[in-house]
């Protein structure tokens, strides 16, 4: 938990320090982007579920905003409102920027890896169940009557 807590500190000062917000600014800046990854985790985590088909695709885009709503209410109620993660005497450290970085991007990179892992099997999935061969192609009502006048 202090490595999260670690995480909003350094998301805070970067907020307080480079973008000289106000104080209610730099919580929202915190909420957002904690919320944001914490959201990215969750559904790599969905996805990986849904894959291997341990639970069946369920989420429209509505779901994933209320979902998305969710995250970003409990996140700030629990961890940020009450600042906790000022408390814990937090230095900024190239370390800790480098790591941080890397596992956004390492985030990031397994999203994107398993949401295309799911694309392919649903477009598969679509392709075994619909055939590929064209339709016999019927005569409307409309070349019948030109047939027929013509005849």
């Amino acid at each position: 938990m202090k490595t999260y807590y670690y995480f909003l500190f350094r998301i805070y000062k970067y907020y307080k320090d480079k973008e000289n917000d106000t104080e209610w600014q730099a919580l929202f800046g915190v909420t957002a982007v904690s919320s944001t990854v914490i959201g990215f985790l969750i559904m790599s985590f969905y996805a990986v579920l849904t894959y291997f088909d341990v639970i069946p695709m369920f989420f429209t885009e509505y779901n994933i905003l209320i979902l998305a709503v969710l995250i970003m209410l409990l996140n700030y109620r629990l961890f940020i409102k009450n600042k906790k993660f000022l408390n814990f005497g937090f230095i900024k450290s190239k370390k800790g920027t480098i790591t941080i970085t890397l596992v956004i991007i390492a985030i990031g990179i397994q999203f994107v890896i398993i949401a295309n892992l799911n694309r392919q099997k649903i477009f598969s999935n679509r392709k075994a169940k619909y055939s590929t061969e064209q339709p016999i192609k019927q005569n409307s009502l409309e070349s019948k009557l030109r047939d027929w006048w013509n005849n």
